[in-house]
């Protein structure tokens, strides 16, 4: 599914229209969606491989910690322009079941077999 170069005439509305419909999606293209828009795709469409999330101001680490948990088939993420986006998000993107993001007293244990790009997976 792609939505254009800019979703900001899509509302909420109509992003859970397309979610709650469209749940067998595997790729989303998708430009300035809020939290809760993209959230909505997270919750309704498991089955996502790809996601496209450019310039997403309202985008950070919960978001991509809810998307990790619900999206277990993703294999390509560009968030581009998502400034409330850090290191912790990604990582807890990548880390099933992984605390908040802004928990004073985190447990993150991080998998072994967690492989950061550049890096190679040692026996």
């Amino acid at each position: 599914l792609d939505l254009g170069c800019n979703c900001s005439t899509i509302g909420d509305d109509g992003l859970k229209s397309l979610a709650e419909t469209c749940t067998s999606l595997r790729s989303i293209k998708m430009q300035n969606v809020s939290h809760f828009g993209f959230s909505l795709f997270a919750e309704n469409c498991p089955l996502l491989e790809s996601l496209t999330a450019n310039d997403c101001k309202g985008v950070g680490d919960l978001t991509l910690i809810n998307l990790g948990n619900r999206c277990r088939n993703l294999r390509k993420l560009d968030v581009r322009g998502c400034k409330g986006v850090s290191d912790q998000g990604v990582v807890g993107m990548c880390t099933p079941g992984a605390p908040h993001p802004y928990d004073p007293n985190p447990t993150p244990e991080l998998p072994a077999n967690l492989v950061f790009p550049g890096e190679s997976l040692k026996a």
